[in-house]
């Protein structure tokens, strides 16, 4: 750890590495677990695109010229690459999946000011890109199932998915987005409606 703390150009290089390692080690194992047989539940934290840049677009260790698009379309190839065969099985046996980012990239104002940056003087283009994360859902049926609603954030994704296909009674939390710094993590503000109002426009 001494290395990367004091900026030693080979500690860096090393933490790039394991970052790499790691990520190439967690799609190994996924694509493992999809080609066994059996009912499971597969969850996956996967730090990429995440920094540190170290993945061209076609997936090279290139820790030099990576850029956060280069690692961004190298991770939505892996997942594809991941999820189009398990979509082409026969429809009974097609799983649920699910898709999400936890964050957006770091903006410019907050990289500087992590532990002070106020979310309140945000701009929509701001709020947009660290707040505004993907949500995407494979949920295998008959078509006339009831699309997902408009509007519906991350907290409510397993009570859909329980009521859907478990018989589950369990009801929705509210749909709220909420904003903090690295120094007060649980000193919320609601972004909610602005988040929806940046996105609208």
């Amino acid at each position: 750890m001494l290395p990367v703390l004091v900026g030693s150009s080979d500690g860096a290089s090393g933490h790039r590495r394991e970052h790499a390692d790691a990520v190439e080690y967690q799609f190994d194992v996924l694509e493992s677990i999809g080609r066994e047989p059996g009912r499971k539940y597969v969850f996956a934290h996967v730090l990429v695109p995440h920094p540190p840049f170290v993945f061209g677009e076609d997936g090279t260790y290139a820790p030099d010229e990576a850029t956060f698009e280069s690692q961004l379309a190298d991770t939505n190839r892996r997942i594809r690459a991941f999820v189009e065969p398990l979509v082409s099985l026969p429809e009974a046996e097609r799983p649920i999946i699910i898709i999400q980012g936890d964050e957006g990239p770091y903006r410019e104002r907050f990289r500087d000011d992590r532990d002070g940056f106020d979310w309140a003087t945000a701009s929509d283009a701001e709020l947009l890109a660290k707040i505004g994360i993907l949500n995407a859902m494979y949920l295998p049926g008959p078509e006339g199932d009831a699309p997902l609603r408009s509007g519906m954030t991350a907290v409510n994704t397993y009570p859909e998915l329980f009521r859907r296909y478990f018989g589950s009674d369990v009801a929705d939390r509210p749909d709220r987005v909420m904003a903090s710094n690295q120094s007060h993590p649980f000193d919320l503000l609601d972004v909610t409606v602005r988040l929806e109002a940046a996105a609208s426009n």
